[in-house]
């Protein structure tokens, strides 16, 4: 989703009459490994989807050139499924046949089972506060909760707003960060046993 221009950049360097050189060269390798619009990895061969947590993404985000060296940093969001065999290994692999090396080839997935107490809790006070049946929802997003055995990203976005969230243009809707304030005060209330 959405136009990477750093593919985009790398495409048209792949395409150019340009001088030979080593750093065209790695340009150009950098291209076939993240080439433009392939958001899913088909190009490396780490393609893959389930049912619980969706498709893999993976997005080029950063590029760094300095004296011919180049330092690429990428995203990759990998279904629940994926294994370092399935993913880490073949990624890393991809990466040397081009001339590159990965500094972390590989982070599981993060998920947490909804029928566990305390997602049950969380959906409930949603419910309570909007009237609206909870459900739970995968996300591609790189959120803290990674890093927490049973953490989940809960949020106060209702479904039905697009704030277009990490946009310029960004927003928020006053009721709906009042009625998000009383869900989160009610989901402490609830958890800790007040």
């Amino acid at each position: 989703q959405g136009n990477n221009a750093l593919t985009a950049l790398l495409y048209l360097f792949s395409i150019l009459p340009l001088p030979k050189s080593d750093l065209a060269e790695k340009l150009r390798a950098l291209s076939k490994l993240f080439p433009h619009g392939d958001t899913t990895g088909t190009a490396t061969g780490i393609a893959m989807s389930d049912e619980e947590s969706g498709a893999l993404t993976i997005s080029l985000n950063m590029l760094k050139v300095d004296n011919g060296k180049i330092q690429a940093t990428f995203d990759c969001r990998a279904p629940i499924s994926a294994t370092k065999e399935t993913l880490g290994d073949i990624l890393e692999n991809e990466a040397k046949a081009f001339g590159f090396s990965l500094e972390q080839a590989f982070q599981p997935a993060h998920l947490v089972p909804e029928d566990t107490p305390f997602i049950q809790t969380l959906l409930k006070c949603y419910e309570q506060y909007t009237g609206k049946k909870g459900s739970c929802l995968s996300t591609g997003g790189g959120t803290y909760v990674h890093d927490l055995k049973n953490g989940v990203a809960f949020g106060c976005s209702m479904p039905e707003t697009d704030n277009r969230m990490h946009g310029a243009d960004e927003f928020a809707i006053v009721e709906e960060l009042i009625t998000g304030a009383k869900i989160f005060t009610q989901a402490i209330i609830d958890l800790c046993g007040a």
